[in-house]
């Protein structure tokens, strides 16, 4: 083992783990290759095919609910209801001209061709003069023109004249309310309070300008301001500023003006690197708690783990009388880093302690968890006792004051706004940043939002509305998650990892996940330095690093992908036809569901993000596995509620031979520290968390083995099955490698996200015309709303916006019947995947099309851009009813 430095530098997960290049699944709309059919196809034969049975599901509690920081009368007040007014009158005085206009020109069509040839040419060009809408010349309304015209034409032509001339005037009358329009909705919208605080994390630039500037904000500053507005009255702003949390139970009743609460917390990626540099420092140096990799099996006398880095790569070293003897002293709980040095005077056993750390066989971390809400307190009274340390004293006041502005308060009763917060996050930030040394800290009039996160959280339980409670409810929406079963977008990685898993295991009944992992590591490296054209589908599958080409289940030649390719067309198709006529019933999708074969496995937990109008409920997201945010909702709440000493999640071990394991753990993000683990957890290589009495599973004792139906399952050394788990906040695909495998093996999986539909297909129109695509509906339960698709050239909305873009707009809109309350979602042709995963195509945006403000901001979104524009109703409307707009988490579990 080399020789590293004296004082290796303080290591955990949180320290960095950037976003990565990741495969985006949720891009292909379709897989293709296969023909239609109104019977299921043949599975493989070797695994059987017949009726599948169905389980029963029920609720998980706690149901969360995030519900928009704007209320609907406050949201309504975009729309200037007079200049809508006036817009209805220009349309109903064009729709009299048109139809007036049509009658002269079918007359004129007919008189042209027995008209005098000398008087003919001013027929005709007073035919086009009527068409085009525009005054009428002289030559074209001569007597010898009116000679050639009946008493009747004579009057339709003088009654468009005079209608042609109201347009112009109501136009005008349009055009000036327009000009004189004082954006009173700016005033009402930074009067709200919840909605300013939420501004004031969310852009400070903008907050600035606005407190410059008032209502006299430019155009685009204005259009900014609307979005941000728009997105917390709608709740699909990623903001947690904008979008209260909260609790709904079957039973509750939420009182009227309820308090909120806003949580703050320090950035853990900040944290991190304060305690990293203050480890660093001789005086603090040798407090750190060593603990022996998690990661680690031992083969033939070498020991094999995942290292430091951000890519996590493997190290093999060979074991040795000295590594066992440190091992096993790391293995205590609580050992420090001084007792370890000092358990041997021999020359080179520091170094060998340093070198045993630098590869990542040993973990450093703090005395004190970082995920701890007391954790800056604690590092606080920690400093405040290294009296050798001539800074001790400056850094315990800064920690504590770093703890002070931090935290709990009541929004109701807040005395200090964010920005003020940010302020002294930022002096205090900037101050140890000098002290430790080492940390770059951004300047003055850079600060923007850099330090903490505001999290607002409602403190008491409201109402879980009648429609998700009924059992009704519950079974169809486990019969959807059956069906959903098919487009997993893992599935295709799990059957990968079983076909690669017979090759690995051989006659061997089960190998650890750490070697199946490194096996399948090393294979993907040969793979990628061999450029011979040729393709290893299974390594392509299993290479998670990389966008995978959407075309492979089309031309795969594997059985069971095969027959996935055809089951998805199948299970696409049967209903997207059947949806024509009418929501779906349960039992038919009973019937296609259960056609299935037993390796098309349904994991036995289903998240659904919903909303629903009072009859019918709408589906958003819907994702397989423990639900994703549930313990850091959690977390929230509890320090919400003032109590200093987290509780644990209810239990959430439903199946005596399935059993949850949790990876906790913030993974660089403030956004991810959740509530401890209940009975057990998973302990993540250079991970440290909060974990309470919980029961810790080292990732080198899990082994992969494959299971009755074909794909892996994953147990410990007992044989005990277990079903890993994040309920943090982060995407999966900037999970760290190991992490991102195991879940994309065993864990969660999203079924369905509204940027990529599954049954609806949406392919550009041909130009000029708009594609209307009907709804997906499952009895009461709508799947995915009604869409309508144009291309963004032929939306006759461009900036700036004047009167006659307004009412041609509404006339456009009326021919297509598209709904006044719809989200826009552009698919630009020169987006990459990454950016419709990650990027804002995957937020749709609110807009009201009867608002010009709304109307404005979306012209600015068309303008150079290509691609198409779809559009989707709006339902439930934002802007209805009293309360705020609200979406369900609803958790449910197999009986």
């Amino acid at each position: 083992m080399g020789t590293v430095s004296s004082r290796p530098a303080l290591r955990g997960r949180a320290a960095a783990v950037p976003a990565r290049r990741c495969r985006n699944w949720q891009t292909r709309r379709s897989w293709g290759g296969c023909a239609e059919s109104d019977h299921p196809p043949q599975s493989v034969s070797d695994e059987g095919h017949g009726t599948r049975t169905l389980a029963e599901w029920a609720i998980e509690q706690p149901v969360f609910t995030r519900r928009a920081g704007v209320s609907p009368e406050l949201l309504s007040t975009v729309r200037n209801r007079e200049l809508v007014r006036r817009v209805d009158l220009v349309v109903e005085a064009y729709a009299d001209l048109n139809d007036v206009g049509a009658q002269l020109e079918d007359a004129l069509y007919q008189r042209i061709p027995e008209a005098d040839t000398s008087i003919r040419a001013k027929l005709v060009g007073l035919r086009r003069s009527i068409h085009n809408k525009r005054k009428i010349p002289r030559s074209e309304r001569s007597r010898e023109v009116f000679a050639e015209l009946s008493s009747r034409e004579i009057g339709l032509l003088q009654e468009w004249d005079s209608l042609r001339v109201a347009l112009q005037l109501k136009e005008d009358s349009l055009a000036n309310l327009l000009k004189e329009d004082t954006h009173t909705w700016v005033t009402l919208a930074l009067s709200d309070q919840n909605f300013a605080r939420g501004l004031e994390t969310a852009t400070f630039a903008l907050s600035e300008a606005i407190g410059k500037h008032g209502n006299s904000l430019s155009r685009h500053s204005r259009i900014a301001l609307l979005r941000y507005f728009s997105r917390a009255g709608a709740k699909t702003s990623p903001y947690s500023t904008f979008t209260t949390t909260g609790i709904a139970t079957p039973r509750a009743e939420e009182q009227p003006g309820s308090p909120t609460a806003s949580v703050i917390e320090l950035d853990q990626y900040v944290l991190d690197q304060f305690v990293t540099r203050l480890f660093k420092r001789e005086t603090f140096a040798g407090s750190g708690i060593l603990r022996v990799n998690p990661s680690i099996v031992r083969h033939n006398g070498v020991l094999r783990f995942t290292g430091n880095g951000r890519s996590e790569p493997f190290v093999q070293v060979r074991a040795s009388p000295q590594l066992d003897e440190l091992i096993d002293m790391c293995r205590q709980a609580a050992t420090s880093l001084s007792e370890v040095y000092a358990a041997r005077p021999d020359d080179g056993w520091q170094e060998h302690v340093d070198s045993a750390i630098e590869l990542g066989l040993l973990e450093l971390f703090p005395p004190f968890s970082l995920d701890d809400p007391t954790a800056l307190e604690k590092i606080a009274s920690w400093c405040s006792e290294a009296i050798d340390d001539k800074d001790s004293y400056e850094l315990s006041a800064l920690f504590g004051r770093l703890h002070a502005c931090l935290g709990r308060q009541q929004i109701a009763d807040c005395q200090t706004s964010p920005r003020q917060r940010l302020e002294e996050v930022h002096k205090v930030g900037a101050r140890l940043a000098q002290l430790l040394g080492g940390i770059p800290w951004p300047k003055e009039q850079a600060k923007s939002k850099h330090g903490f996160h505001e999290n607002a959280l409602r403190l008491s339980a409201g109402q879980l509305q009648p429609q998700f409670q009924s059992a009704e409810t519950v079974s169809l929406l486990g019969v959807i998650t059956e069906w959903l079963s098919v487009f997993d977008r893992m599935l295709p990685v799990r059957l990968a990892a079983a076909n690669f898993a017979r090759q690995v295991l051989g006659d061997s009944e089960a190998t650890t996940f750490v070697d199946f992992y490194f096996e399948v590591q090393t294979a993907l490296r040969q793979y990628r330095s061999t450029e011979n054209g040729s393709h290893n589908e299974t390594l392509e599958l299993l290479d998670l690093a990389r966008p995978l080409d959407g075309k492979l289940l089309a031309r795969s030649t594997d059985p069971r992908l095969v027959s996935l390719n055809q089951l998805r067309r199948f299970a696409r198709d049967a209903v997207r036809e059947e949806c024509r006529n009418g929501p779906l019933t349960k039992d038919r999708l009973k019937q296609i569901t259960s056609s299935y074969p037993a390796w098309i496995s349904t994991r036995d937990r289903a998240t659904f993000y919903a909303q629903t109008d009072g009859e019918t409920i709408m589906i958003n997201v819907v994702g397989a596995g423990d639900g994703r945010g549930r313990a850091r909702w959690w977390r929230l709440l509890e320090q919400a509620s003032g109590k200093d000493a987290l509780t644990v999640l209810p239990s959430n071990s439903t199946s005596a031979t399935v059993e949850a394991l949790p990876i906790p753990g913030a993974f660089g993000s403030a956004g991810n520290l959740t509530a401890p683990p209940e009975a057990k957890f998973l302990r993540y290589p250079h991970v440290e968390v909060q974990t309470g009495a919980a029961k810790a599973i080292n990732l080198g004792d899990l082994k992969v083995r494959l299971g009755p139906n074909g794909l892996l399952t994953l147990t410990d050394s007992n044989g005990a099955d277990f079903r890993p788990g994040f309920t943090g906040l982060l995407a999966e695909p900037i999970m760290p490698p190991a992490a991102r495998f195991l879940l994309a093996l065993f864990g969660r999986a999203n079924l369905k996200h509204p940027a990529f539909p599954i049954v609806q297909h949406l392919a550009a129109p041909t130009s000029n015309q708009v594609e209307i695509i009907p709804p997906v509906q499952f009895e009461h339960v709508v799947f995915e709303r009604q869409k309508w698709v144009a291309n963004v050239s032929d939306v006759p909305l461009r900036p700036p916006l004047d009167a006659r873009t307004l009412w041609e707009f509404e006339l456009w809109r009326r021919k297509h019947q598209i709904p006044e309350h719809v989200y826009i979602r552009l698919e630009i042709e020169s987006s990459d995947w990454k950016e419709r995963a990650f990027g804002k195509a995957r937020k749709p945006q609110y807009l009201d099309l009867r608002s010009h403000e709304y109307l404005d901001s979306f012209a600015q979104m068309l303008r150079s851009t290509s691609g198409v524009v779809v559009v989707e109703a709006a339902s439930p409307v934002p802007v209805s009813g009293t309360v705020p707009h609200e979406e369900t988490v609803l958790e449910i579990r197999k009986r």
